[in-house]
């Protein structure tokens, strides 16, 4: 964690998790200090979706999007995703 200094760095370690199947470390990683990287807190959130999604965790996704909308209610990746989980 402390070599880790920017969302580039970031971006790779979840990405060598990813590939190993580890989506829960990278569901971890981005919901603790390292998360504040994403400069951008929707784009920490639409990761965190991506994992959730691949997990089905289904409430996470929701909660996600929803506080996506809340902050971007323009944000149409966000609002179908909010749908898509609602109606399954």
């Amino acid at each position: 964690e402390d070599k880790i200094t920017d969302f580039e760095g970031l971006w790779l370690v979840l990405k060598v998790f990813e590939i190993h199947g580890m989506h829960e470390k990278c569901i971890e990683i981005l919901s603790g200090s390292l998360g504040t990287l994403c400069k951008i807190e929707t784009e920490r959130k639409k990761l965190l979706i991506s994992y959730y999604k691949i997990l089905n965790r289904k409430q996470e996704i929701q909660e996600s999007a929803k506080e996506i909308l809340i902050h971007s209610p323009d944000d149409w990746d966000a609002l179908t995703t909010f749908i898509e989980t609602e109606t399954r």
